[in-house]
């Protein structure tokens, strides 16, 4: 290994895919064409009578509705095969890089803490340093009123020229205090980017019922409460007949299956 630590690195060039299957065409599809346009024609006709008045019909509708199930799953064990070589292919294709990359990103995550603890405290010095120059330019600016009054009455050339050069400087170091401080580490090559601080902000709940109240207007709060209510009613415990979920009516549905 260099004294550079290995700079830069390329990656080697993906080698064709000779040994994977024939990619499925939708022509391997076409032989449950016709199967699935005599169903779908039927139900059309089924369609129409929109409403089921007797026992005869409706043993009927279940017979067709259960040779529907029945090509349905056909027809879905005939997609999986097919897919089913270029899933084992992918499967292989992310066993052999998968690893890498989870080296890749460990080692990147281990590092990248080290800079980033190296510009935290690069961060605090500079803001330190900011702070100085905030007391320096409030003393010079102190300085600078001082020796433009004893100017006020009398003229002193001496004196006025040093209450210049103290305006001055106090305008130089209020410029040099309003700057942003902003640790930076910039790439030693020149090849790499320059690498800097960011500042973000990661909640935690402390009141709840004061977060749902920030959040209760918003879309997704009463998807996700839906949600959870959902599966209360459908769990086994519950009893929808004689219980309640606060804050929801409970809508009986029906339907065969």
């Amino acid at each position: 290994m260099n004294d550079d630590m290995i700079d830069t690195a390329e990656a080697p060039a993906a080698g064709p895919g000779h040994n994977l299957p024939p990619l499925p065409t939708p022509e391997s599809a076409e032989p449950w064409g016709p199967k699935v346009q005599e169903f779908t024609n039927a139900a059309r006709v089924w369609a129409e009578l929109k409403v089921i008045e007797d026992d005869e019909k409706s043993e009927k509708l279940a017979d067709f509705i259960t040779g529907i199930r029945g090509l349905r799953k056909k027809v879905e064990d005939a997609r999986k095969d097919a897919k089913k070589p270029w899933d084992d292919g992918a499967a292989a294709v992310q066993g052999a890089f998968k690893p890498m990359v989870d080296r890749l990103d460990a080692a990147g995550k281990h590092l990248q803490k080290m800079q980033s603890d190296y510009l935290v405290k690069k961060q605090a010095e500079l803001e330190r340093q900011q702070a100085e120059e905030r007391k320096r330019a409030e003393e010079l600016r102190r300085q600078t009123e001082e020796a433009a009054k004893a100017t006020e009455d009398t003229f002193d050339p001496d004196a006025e020229a040093e209450a210049e050069r103290l305006a001055k400087e106090a305008k130089a170091a209020e410029k040099a205090s309003s700057k942003p401080a902003r640790a930076q580490s910039k790439s030693a090559s020149g090849a790499g980017r320059t690498m800097s601080m960011r500042t973000t902000w990661e909640p935690e709940i402390t009141n709840i019922r004061a977060a749902f109240m920030a959040f209760q207007d918003h879309p997704e709060v009463a998807e996700t409460l839906t949600r959870l209510a959902a599966q209360r009613a459908r769990s086994a415990e519950f009893d929808p007949e004689t219980e309640t979920i606060p804050g929801f009516t409970l809508h009986k549905r029906q339907f065969a299956i």
